[in-house]
C-alpha cells in the first residue's frame, strides 16, 4: 500500500510541476468579431484567390462562410494580385480604369445598421475614387458605396468634390494604407479613419444587398487606383469596443512591424499610432531584472512624432492583467502602465517625447524605447494566466489523483482499526 501511495504522490508532483512549464496560448489568427459577418475578403489567405498565370484575379473568395464571393469574369476588368506589398503580404491592385470585382446579391437583404471595414490605399492624389460601390445612381467621388436595389441606392460615404470632405485637412497621402471603418445607420452613420472618428451624419436608410469592389458598379468611372488588402462587412452595427478590436487586429496584421522574440516564443508585431517605427530589434533581458520577461525585451525608435505616441504590441501569447511595460533606463528599471490590459496577447503602451524614462534619446520628435512586458515575480518561469487556460484538464486530473491517494490512506487506516 505504501508503494501505491508513493507512486500516486510522485505522479501528482510531476503533474504539479507541469503547471509551471507549459507553453502559453498562441496568438489569435482571425478577426475578433465574427457575429453578423456577411463578407470577409483577405488577401493574406492565398487559397481564397483565383488568378491566372499573369496574376489577374477572377475570384476573391468570401471567408465568412456565406459564399458571397467577389467575381470578375471579363479578363480585361480583372485586378492584379501583387506579392509582398504590405507587411510581407500580398494585395489586390486596381488600375483606376476598369478593374473591379462584384458579388452576387447576398442571400437575403440586410437592413441597416451595417458596418464596413476596409484596409486599402490610393496610388494617386486624385481622391475621386471608389473603394466599394453599388448599382446605379449618378453620384460619384465615393470612398465607400453600398449596393442597394437599383436604381434607388444612394448610401455612400463621400470623400471630395462638392460633398463634405470627410478626411478634413490634410487629405491622406497616396502612399498611406488606411483602415477605414464605416457605420451605415441613418442619422447615426459614422466614419472612422485609422480608429479616429472623422465624420458622422445621415447616409440614407437602404438595405445592404451586395457590393462592387474597387470600382463603380459598371466599371466606368471613378474606379480605385490603388490596393485593397482586406474587407469585412457586418450586417449589424459593431459596438465601439468590437470595432476597436477589429481595427487593432487589422492594424497589427497589416500596418505593424513584426519580428521574432529574443526568447523564441514566436512573433511580436508593433504598430505606432503615428510616426514610423524604426530599428526594431529583439533584445535579451539585462541581469538583475525584478520580473520575468517571457517574450524578452525590445528596442525601437519612433520618428516623425509630436508629443506622445501609443504603441500597440501583439505578442505570441497572452499576458495577465496587471502586466507592466518595464523600461530599462540608466541601469534602472521603471514599470509603465499598459493599455488594453485585459489578459489577452495585445497590449498598448503610451510614451511621451522628451520625458525620461519613457523616452531615452533626448531628441525632439523622436522616441527611443528599450523595454518589454513583464510582471511575474522572478522565479516563476512564465505567466500563470497562460497556464490555467491551457492546463484545466491537467488540473482536474491532478485533483483526481490527490483525491484517490487520500481515499487509499483513509481506507488503510480504517482497515487497521
Amino acid at each position: 500500500m505504501k508503494r501505491v501511495f508513493a507512486t500516486l504522490l510522485a505522479l501528482a508532483l510531476v503533474l504539479a510541476f507541469s503547471l509551471v512549464t507549459a507553453t502559453p496560448v498562441m496568438a489569435q489568427t482571425g478577426p475578433p468579431a465574427t457575429s453578423g459577418l456577411v463578407l470577409h475578403l483577405d488577401t493574406s489567405d492565398a487559397d481564397s484567390i483565383t488568378k491566372n498565370g499573369d496574376n489577374k484575379v477572377s475570384q476573391w473568395a468570401d471567408l465568412s462562410g456565406n459564399n458571397n464571393h467577389a467575381i470578375q469574369g471579363a479578363s480585361g476588368n480583372q485586378p492584379l494580385w501583387v506579392e509582398n506589398v504590405l507587411a510581407g503580404k500580398p494585395v489586390i491592385r486596381f488600375d483606376g480604369l476598369d478593374d473591379y470585382l462584384q458579388t452576387a446579391p447576398f442571400g437575403s437583404e440586410l437592413p441597416q445598421p451595417n458596418t464596413i471595414i476596409v484596409v486599402w490605399k490610393l496610388a494617386t492624389d486624385d481622391f475621386s475614387r471608389t473603394v466599394i460601390d453599388g448599382i446605379a445612381a449618378d453620384r460619384r467621388h465615393a470612398i465607400i458605396k453600398v449596393l442597394d436595389s437599383p436604381p434607388t441606392w444612394n448610401r455612400e460615404i463621400i470623400l471630395h468634390a462638392g460633398y463634405p470632405n470627410l478626411f478634413g485637412s490634410p487629405l491622406p497621402a497616396p502612399s498611406d494604407f488606411l483602415i477605414t471603418s464605416a457605420l451605415f445607420h441613418g442619422t447615426n452613420s459614422k466614419l472612422w479613419i485609422d480608429g479616429l472618428l472623422d465624420t458622422e451624419g445621415e447616409t440614407g436608410t437602404q438595405a445592404l444587398t451586395g457590393v462592387t469592389i474597387g470600382g463603380r458598379y459598371d466599371g466606368a468611372v471613378n474606379n480605385l487606383d490603388g490596393d485593397i488588402a482586406e474587407i469585412l462587412i457586418y450586417g449589424r452595427a459593431l459596438s465601439d469596443a468590437e470595432r476597436q478590436e477589429v481595427e487593432q487586429y487589422l492594424g497589427v496584421k497589416w500596418l505593424g512591424t513584426c519580428l521574432g522574440t529574443a526568447t523564441d516564443t514566436g512573433t511580436a508585431c508593433f504598430i505606432s499610432s503615428h510616426g514610423v517605427i524604426e530599428d526594431l530589434t529583439a533584445v535579451s533581458v539585462p541581469p538583475g531584472a525584478p520580473v520575468v520577461f517571457p517574450h524578452g525585451m525590445f528596442s525601437f525608435t519612433v520618428t516623425g512624432i509630436t508629443g506622445q505616441v501609443t504603441i500597440t504590441v501583439q505578442l505570441p501569447g497572452p499576458v495577465p492583467v496587471g502586466t507592466k511595460w518595464w523600461k530599462y533606463y540608466n541601469n534602472s528599471w521603471y514599470p509603465l502602465n499598459i493599455g488594453d490590459d485585459d489578459g489577452d496577447n495585445i497590449i498598448t503602451v503610451t510614451l511621451h517625447d522628451g520625458v525620461p524614462p519613457e523616452d531615452s534619446d533626448g531628441v525632439t520628435g523622436q522616441i527611443t524605447d528599450d523595454g518589454g512586458p513583464g510582471g511575474s515575480p522572478v522565479g516563476w518561469d512564465t505567466y500563470p494566466v497562460s497556464k490555467v487556460r491551457v492546463l484545466l484538464p491537467w488540473i482536474a486530473l491532478l485533483a483526481a489523483i490527490i483525491a484517490g491517494a487520500s481515499f487509499l490512506v483513509i481506507r488503510r487506516r480504517r482497515a487497521q482499526t
